[in-house]
């Protein structure tokens, strides 16, 4: 067991929002909460989706899946990972699962049972799926057998990039190509292309069902691109606080944490919060400079103060020597270290302080803290 004294916040109000401004592009909406929603709940995403109107839901793996229509979703279950064995296809045949299929071994495992079925398409991610060119073999699989294709699969690869557009061009003429060969089989086939950057990028070749992923969250897409205005409509959904334990006074020269990791270059003053890599808040932080700038900030009465000194299990801490010239700084105050507040951290500048993407982020934070929830 894991008891955390930081704890996470998630606003099901802008998830609600989000899904709403995605409504304009005039698709159907399937919303990806596999791994726990990114780290926000898979089953209150869900349910608060449903509300809004989903009838489609994209997990990670069949059991996910399960555990879904369990919880009360009556909607499409989409398992993007597909089924490994034949038990799993009994699941998706007795809860209703849309399973799917992506290469030999799995679409021979599907035929005889009573199951919609989204064939996914490699059209140049590499991961999963047929090529186009195996369509037409694959459309006459299924002749005679109890399976039946109701959905067509793929994802763009590069569709946030600035300088990969003519790579996402040439995706979306591999999918023409699949598209064409199944719908002369199966006309009312659907299909499903476009995850958040290419709704909002590519709308036009994102297909009849779209997959928006870290857009649903207040993620954007294109953060730090060309195209960043493109998704700063959004509303930041999970956020993360930590209580002050204890403010010290330092001398200059004191030093602070493991490895006196930190000098103090004058007199100061340190707040440690209650979160550390135990609490899912990565070790090697990007570090600020002598001067307290261009690492991982903390915010404290709406003011930012730098990270200082070595991130330890369940404790950080956070120079406070010019806040507290303006603001009293003591025991039991929330400290913000993701959004919740003003001038609050936003999701992309901690990704880049911990040199990853913000889907490790949420998905890191929510897995390993308690969660509070803000309906």
């Amino acid at each position: 067991m894991t008891e955390a004294l930081c704890s996470i916040t998630i606003d099901f109000e802008a998830i609600r929002k989000n899904y709403n401004l995605l409504t304009v592009h005039k698709k159907t909406i399937m919303p990806v909460v596999k791994s726990d929603a990114y780290g926000h709940g898979v089953f209150e995403v869900s349910s608060a989706l449903q509300e809004e109107g989903a009838k489609y839901f994209a997990v990670g793996t069949v059991r996910e899946a399960v555990l879904l229509r369990k919880s009360g979703i009556t909607g499409t279950i989409v398992p993007l990972l597909g089924c490994m064995k034949k038990e799993e296809y009994e699941l998706s045949a007795v809860y209703k699962i849309c399973t799917v299929v992506h290469n030999v071994e799995t679409l021979d495992l599907s035929l005889d049972y009573d199951l919609d079925i989204a064939i996914k398409i490699d059209t140049g991610m590499g991961r999963l799926g047929f090529r186009a060119k195996d369509m037409e073999w694959v459309a006459q699989k299924f002749k005679g057998k109890k399976a039946r294709p109701v959905m067509l699969l793929s994802h763009f690869s590069s569709a946030y990039s600035d300088d990969d557009s003519e790579y996402t061009e040439i995706q979306a003429s591999r999918m023409k190509r699949a598209v064409d060969i199944l719908k002369d089989t199966y006309p009312d086939i659907l299909t499903s292309f476009g995850n958040s950057a290419t709704i909002l990028a590519f709308p036009e070749i994102a297909g009849d069902i779209v997959r928006p992923g870290i857009l649903l969250y207040g993620g954007n897409p294109f953060y730090a691109t060309k195209q960043e205005s493109l998704g700063t409509a959004f509303h930041p959904a999970m956020s993360l606080s930590a209580p002050v334990l204890s403010v010290q006074k330092l001398n200059k020269g004191d030093r602070v944490s493991y490895g006196t990791s930190f000098t103090a270059k004058r007199d100061s003053v340190v707040a440690w919060i209650g979160m550390g890599y135990a609490d899912g808040y990565r070790i090697n932080t990007k570090a600020n400079d002598e001067f307290g700038h261009g690492g991982a900030q903390v915010v404290i009465h709406n003011t930012r103060c730098p990270i200082i000194g070595r991130v330890t299990m369940q404790m950080t801490a956070i120079d406070v020597t010019d806040l507290v010239k303006k603001h009293e700084v003591t025991t039991g105050q929330n400290a913000y270290l993701l959004n919740g507040c003003e001038n609050g951290i936003r999701l992309e500048e901690l990704a880049f302080w911990w040199d990853t993407i913000p889907y490790e982020v949420t998905t890191m934070l929510g897995k390993n803290l308690y969660r509070f929830q803000d309906n």
